[in-house]
């Protein structure tokens, strides 16, 4: 099982995020073959602080925009990440 997080940065108008989605693809997947991890979601014009995922209870990849590097990934067994990958901007 997966978890996904967020955070947006506090201001006085954010509540939370809007449109959340979560995907993975393809909906079964082998064991050992490869899937992909994807969330969207709206920002309503605020800012993302971060997005982390999760197997169980152990983090494998945080995305972090403010952060140089901004994309870590924190090695599992049975869990490995492109961090090459381009991030797409969520719609």
């Amino acid at each position: 099982m997966y978890l996904f997080t967020y955070r947006v940065k506090p201001t006085y108008n954010a509540l939370c995020l809007k449109n959340v989605a979560l995907f993975i693809e393809p909906d079964v997947v082998q064991y050992k073959d490869k899937s992909t991890l994807r969330c969207t979601y709206d920002l309503e014009d605020d800012v993302l602080y971060s997005v982390k995922w999760y197997r169980g209870s152990r983090e494998f990849y945080r995305y972090i925009p403010a952060e140089q590097p901004s994309i870590k990934f924190f090695p599992i067994p049975g869990v490995t990440a492109d961090v090459s990958a381009p991030l797409e901007r969520p719609y």
